[in-house]
């Protein structure tokens, strides 16, 4: 039992829990309808792509994952443009690149994830 005045561990996960559910139900009912005039907020959620650990088609991970987020109805993605990462998607390499303008100019896989529908 809690001291008067305190909330013990359920209580507190419990108002917890209502506020966070409050706080879900005002911010769908925000916007979702359009009726400010203004366009409706985009509640589309992003993910990432990552050193993924399958490949299941033809296609590059890069490409794969991308798609695969693309066809969830995400229109943000994160990918690794950073040192390795063609690597981390098991890309061939290319002596040639040098620098982030030359990764996304000269792989054909960052070239088509750029070309996808994400903003």
């Amino acid at each position: 039992m809690a001291a008067r005045g305190r909330m013990d561990r359920t209580q507190v996960n419990l108002a917890r829990a209502a506020l966070l559910a409050a706080g879900l139900a005002a911010f769908a009912l925000t916007g979702c309808a359009g009726t400010s005039g203004r366009p409706a907020f985009n509640y589309c959620i992003g993910t990432q792509t990552f050193s993924p650990k399958y490949h299941l088609t033809e296609k590059t991970r890069l490409v794969e994952t991308a798609q695969a987020i693309a066809e969830m109805g995400s229109n943000v993605i994160k990918f690794n443009a950073g040192p390795g990462a063609p690597e981390s998607y098991h890309l061939p390499v290319n002596p040639d690149i040098k620098t982030l303008r030359g990764l996304f100019a000269l792989e054909p896989s960052y070239q088509a994830v750029l070309d996808m529908p994400f903003d």
